[in-house]
C-alpha cells in the first residue's frame, strides 16, 4: 500500500521528511493502493525508519496480547513506499487523509504464540523495513474436555455460585462441577430457546452483557473460584465455560453491517446472526481477559440453545465450521425423543446428551423408560443428562442415579446437569433428612469423578 495521495504532492523541494502515523485493524480489506510525489533525484540518500509511537523510539518487533489488538507506529521517510503484511489475521488501512494507516491483529484462538510482520518498501525495492510482530497465546480460550457440566439459566449470588463449586466430603472440602453452560434462558418473559422465541439484536447484546458485564454472570464466578481456591487442597483445573447460542424466528432480527437480517424467512440469516453472535462474544470476553479477569475460566466452547433439531439440517454444519475454525467444541442436548437428536455428529457438534425427562413425565411409571433413554444414548454414542427439580418427587432423583451407577455411567463418562432452583446447590446447607442423605450421596461421587479425570491424588 502507497501512503501518499495527490494532495501530499510538492514541489521545489529538494528533501523533507513525512511522519504517517500508523494503526491497525482487525478486520480485512483490500490493501489501500497509493502513491508519492515525485523526488528529485540529485544523489541524496533516501530513508524509511519506523517508530513506536508511545516511545518516539524506531523499532523492529513488537509483543501484542491474544485479543483482538492494535499498535500504533510512526513512519519517517523521505521516498514513496508500499506497506503490506504477511499474514490474514493482520490487516492495514490507509487513513482518509493519506497519512493515517490502521493495522490491527484478530483474537489468537490457536493455543500458541503466533508471528508474522509488517513490511515498508519503496517503490523500487531498493528500500525496505521489517517489524516483526508476536501475538501470545493464550489457556483462557480453547477447547477442553471436562467431567461434569452443569447448564445455568439464571445468574447467581456467591452463595449459590460456592455451592455448584465444593462440597463438604469426608471433613473436607473437594471440588464440584468443572464446567458450566451459561444458557439465559428468558428474555422479557420469551422462552429463548423456543421455536417462535423473537429476540432481537437488543437481546443478544443484552445477553453479552450479562455474561461479561462488572458484577455479573462471569465476574462472580471467577470470583467465587478464587474464594475456594483459598481453602481447597490439591491441584486445580480452569473451570470451562460454554456460551449458549440463542435462537430467534424474528423477520426483522436488527442489522449486520448494514443488512436487516430476517431469521424466520431467510435460513442464511439464521447462521450469519449465529456466528455474529459468536465472534461477538469471542471479542468481548477476549478483552476482558487482557484487564486480568477470568484467569480462572477457560471458555471452550458454545451450546446451541434450542433442544429441538428441526432446523439443524438447513445449517447446523456451517454453524459448527464457524466455531470449529475457532478452534472451540459445539455442544447440543436434545429433549427425549426429539426431532434429530440422534443425528447430532452429523450437524456438527462435538459433544451431546440426551435428556431422560424422567423427572418431569409422569407418564412413565418404572425406571425402564431410564434404562431406555441410557440404551438409546449409547446407540447414538451420546451421553445422558442429570435432571434435578426439589419440588418433584424424591425418589425419582434417587433413580436418575441408582441407574447411571449401575450402567456405570458414572465411571465412564461426562455428564451434563439441568437443576432447577439450584436445587443441588441449596442442598448444601441442609444438616439433615432424606434430601441431605441424597446430596452427599451424589456430591461425593462427583468430587470423586473430579479427582479420577484430572488425575488428582486418592480419587476413591
Amino acid at each position: 500500500m502507497n501512503i501518499w495521495t495527490e494532495s501530499c504532492v510538492m514541489k521545489k523541494v529538494s528533501a523533507f521528511s513525512v511522519a504517517v502515523l500508523l494503526m491497525l485493524s482487525c478486520s480485512e480489506r483490500d490493501e489501500p493502493s497509493v502513491s508519492g510525489p515525485d523526488f528529485p533525484q540529485n544523489g541524496q540518500k533516501h530513508f524509511i525508519e519506523v517508530l513506536l509511537r508511545s516511545t518516539g523510539k524506531e523499532v523492529a518487533s513488537v509483543d501484542m496480547d491474544f485479543s483482538g489488538c492494535s499498535e500504533v507506529f510512526l513512519v519517517k521517510s523521505d521516498v514513496r513506499w508500499n506497506v503490506s503484511v504477511s499474514e490474514p489475521w493482520m490487516s492495514v488501512e490507509v487513513g482518509d487523509n493519506g497519512i493515517q494507516v490502521e493495522l490491527m491483529l484478530e483474537v489468537n484462538l490457536s493455543g500458541n504464540d503466533r508471528a508474522g510482520h509488517i513490511v515498508f518498501a519503496s517503490d523500487d525495492g531498493d528500500l525496505s523495513e521489517r517489524v516483526n510482530v508476536v501475538q501470545a497465546g493464550t489457556s483462557l480460550v480453547g477447547k477442553a474436555d471436562f467431567s461434569d457440566m452443569m447448564l445455568i439459566m439464571n445468574d447467581h449470588s456467591e452463595n449459590i455460585w460456592s455451592g455448584y463449586l465444593s462440597c463438604f466430603c469426608d471433613g473436607k472440602r473437594e471440588w464440584l462441577f468443572d464446567a458450566f453452560c451459561l444458557s439465559m434462558s428468558r428474555f422479557d418473559g420469551v422462552l429463548v430457546g423456543s421455536a417462535d422465541s423473537k429476540v432481537t439484536k437488543t437481546e443478544y447484546e443484552y445477553a453479552i452483557r450479562e455474561y461479561l458485564g462488572p458484577d455479573k454472570w462471569l465476574d462472580r464466578l471467577d470470583r467465587c473460584i478464587s474464594v475456594s481456591r483459598s481453602y481447597i487442597d490439591g491441584g486445580y483445573e480452569p473451570r470451562k465455560v460454554f456460551i449458549a447460542i440463542p435462537h430467534t424466528n424474528c423477520e426483522e432480527w436488527g442489522d449486520i453491517e448494514g443488512k436487516m437480517m430476517n431469521t424466520k424467512d431467510r435460513r442464511e440469516d439464521n447462521v450469519t446472526v449465529a456466528c455474529w453472535f459468536v465472534d461477538r462474544m469471542l471479542d468481548a470476553y477476549a478483552a476482558e481477559c487482557v484487564k486480568g479477569k477470568y484467569s480462572n475460566l477457560r471458555l471452550a466452547g458454545f451450546y446451541w440453545q434450542q433442544e429441538n433439531g428441526n432446523i439443524l439440517p438447513f445449517y447446523g454444519r456451517q454453524i459448527a465450521g464457524h466455531i470449529h475454525g475457532k478452534n472451540l467444541d459445539f455442544l447440543w442436548i436434545p429433549y427425549f425423543n426429539a426431532y434429530n437428536w440422534s443425528q447430532w455428529a452429523e450437524y456438527g457438534f462435538d459433544k451431546a446428551w440426551l435428556q431422560p425427562n424422567w423427572l418431569f413425565n409422569d407418564r412413565w411409571q418404572d425406571r425402564s423408560h431410564l434404562y431406555d433413554a441410557c440404551s438409546m444414548a449409547a446407540g447414538a454414542s451420546m451421553g445422558v443428562e442429570v435432571e434435578w427439580d426439589s419440588t418433584k418427587d424424591w425418589q425419582r432423583h434417587v433413580d436418575y442415579w441408582d441407574v447411571y451407577e449401575e450402567l456405570g455411567i458414572l465411571d465412564s463418562h461426562a455428564l451434563a446437569y439441568y437443576d432447577s432452583g439450584s436445587m443441588i446447590a441449596c442442598l448444601d446447607n441442609l444438616s439433615a433428612g432424606k434430601w441431605r442423605t441424597f446430596y452427599e450421596r451424589v456430591a461425593s461421587d462427583i468430587a470423586r469423578r473430579h479427582k479420577r479425570f484430572y488425575g488428582y491424588a486418592n480419587p476413591e
